[in-house]
């Protein structure tokens, strides 16, 4: 029961965080670019929630979580990441920049997982993603 209660409350917090972002695109104030790096990592939760969908991932190395914030589902899904496609459990990668405030929420420049990437991109409506096979 704690646990639920924690998760929902750092989830809250993420959501809280992207709604601002969505509001201040381009994120330059918010997340930090110049510290860019690739994390790979384990899927551990999903939230589908407008405006953005959070992942929860743990990191391979050093079990640390992380919260990915990606763009909308219907931008992912309008670009080859549809809701099922990201699951619980899953191995992927990501290259992304930390939050100034909180580095442990990312703003990604693309997931990758399955030998294919996916680029995001959080200023193309109504994209959000094109996809590259390696």
């Amino acid at each position: 029961m704690r646990s639920n209660l924690r998760l929902c409350s750092l989830v809250m917090g993420v959501l809280l965080i992207a709604t601002v972002a969505a509001a201040h695109h381009p994120n330059s104030g918010l997340f930090d670019e110049s510290k860019e790096f690739t994390l790979h990592g384990i899927v551990r939760s999903i939230a589908y929630v407008e405006p953005h969908v959070i992942l929860q991932l743990e990191a391979v190395a050093g079990g640390a979580t992380y919260f990915v914030v990606l763009p909308s589902p219907l931008s992912l899904e309008t670009n080859g990441l549809p809701k099922g496609t990201l699951r619980v459990g899953m191995a992927l990668s990501v290259v992304a920049s930390p939050g100034v405030n909180d580095p442990g929420v990312l703003l990604p420049e693309h997931l990758e997982f399955g030998g294919v990437v996916y680029q995001l991109n959080f200023e193309t409506t109504p994209g959000g993603a094109t996809v590259h096979s390696r």
